[in-house]
């Protein structure tokens, strides 16, 4: 499960998605919606129902989408303040809280409250202002001098930490990548029908996994979640699984006491594997995720020692053009190379704001020779290699994942 949209009935979709574009930068996304029939009635309940809108891009989230919409008829609602039950109001991290509220203001909303500043205890300081859009719906602004738990300050110098915390966000809410496997799944793979992804959609090969499961000693290299390493375990394997969020760990462990699967939980980086012995796995299992790490090499290097010769590891990782590009253009179908490689989420101050606003974990983009190269330098041979799309406009030209399969050697 995962959160995709938020939206907003219109009384002129065209002049209040014209705002959101002017104001945040919000971009037009997908085709323009125009729909009615008996379906659409059967859905709304309400009769001889059409509606009129668009999907746009909110900054500093990846795939979710500000959906404004209008209805040929459209109930009216009671004024929105606050206070009011339910719904309240979308919010953005800026840099200058009262610049942007004068463009809210120019473009046609108006303001609900004056520009305060507020310490928060433990996070810093705040200055936040509540603002209208033309239509009514309340906007806050945000801005944050310290750290905090919706700071785009310091907190980012540690970036493990930070990345921890966003994953544990993540994990409590359920999203796709945290969903634990069903009891019908694990079933199955008891009797030896199961599969896996490393990237977003294709099954992993099984001819890239040993033969016979059981008794096989497998690491889960950042790919808690509650969805290989249960399957895994249910194959025969014997699993361990290191994961630098506590709560990915924790829907592991739910889904292990569930089932009562036997699994070995570690909380750790994934480029510090010295808690793990030499020589100790027969197969490495490290999904999309280096992602969230400045330097790759390590994971490639701790990888090779804890694998037995004869081993494999099988990773998933992001196309490095994916980084090159602007995420907001390249989500309105312009593909130009903007960013320079190897990239880093925290290059870009405002960029950072955002992510930090909205939760999100930070990203870097790694070089085909960090990637590729970095697995052939630590002492691997690459024997497998497929590509996988992840449903951005892009993929439409190049798929923007990547799996490999690298071996140790069995020493002759």
């Amino acid at each position: 499960m995962r959160y995709v949209h938020t939206n907003l009935i219109a009384r002129d979709w065209k002049s209040l998605a014209a705002f959101y574009e002017t104001v945040f930068g919000c971009r037009p996304i997908g085709p323009e919606r125009d729909l009615s029939g008996p379906a659409l009635d059967s859905a709304t309940g309400l009769t001889g129902a059409r509606l009129r809108g668009t999907h746009m891009t909110l900054p500093g989230t990846r795939d979710q989408t500000l959906e404004i919409f209008q209805y040929d008829r459209v109930a009216r609602s009671e004024a929105k303040t606050p206070n009011r039950e339910g719904f309240g109001h979308l919010a953005f991290a800026v840099d200058d809280v009262d610049a942007v509220a004068e463009t809210i203001i120019a473009a046609g909303g108006g303001r609900t409250g004056r520009t305060v500043t507020l310490p928060v205890p433990g996070a810093g300081a705040v200055t936040f202002a509540y603002l209208a859009d033309p239509e009514g719906n309340l906007l806050e602004l945000q801005a944050w001098s310290q750290s905090g738990p919706d700071a785009p300050a310091a907190e980012t110098s540690d970036i493990r930490a930070y990345n921890r915390d966003a994953w544990n966000r993540a994990a409590a809410r359920r999203d796709r990548w945290s969903t634990p496997v069903s009891e019908a799944r694990v079933a199955a793979a008891r009797n030896g029908d199961w599969s896996v992804v490393l990237t977003p959609s294709i099954p992993v090969p099984r001819n890239w996994f040993p033969p016979v499961m059981a008794g096989t000693k497998i690491l889960g290299l950042a790919s808690s979640g509650g969805q290989q390493a249960p399957l895994f375990a249910a194959a025969g394997a014997q699993v361990t699984v290191l994961d630098n969020s506590p709560g990915q760990l924790a829907v592991d462990r739910h889904v292990a006491e569930r089932e009562q699967l036997v699994l070995t939980l570690v909380e750790g980086d994934m480029r510090d594997l010295s808690a793990l012995p030499d020589e100790s796995f027969d197969l490495v299992f490290h999904p999309v995720s280096n992602v969230f790490v400045p330097d790759v090499r390590p994971v490639w290097r701790e990888s090779f020692r804890v694998l037995k010769p004869g081993g494999a590891l099988l990773s998933g990782f992001m196309n490095p053009i994916f980084h090159a590009l602007d995420y907001p253009r390249m989500m309105d179908g312009d593909f130009t190379l903007v960013h320079p490689l190897p990239y880093r989420d925290l290059d870009h101050p405002k960029l950072v704001a955002e992510m930090v606003a909205a939760g999100e974990a930070l990203e870097f983009g790694h070089t085909w020779e960090d990637q590729l190269g970095g697995q052939i330098d630590a002492g691997f041979v690459i024997a497998g290699f497929y590509m996988d799309s992840m449903d951005t406009p892009v993929d439409a030209i190049t798929p923007t994942t990547v799996a490999t399969r690298a071996l140790k050697l069995a020493q002759s």
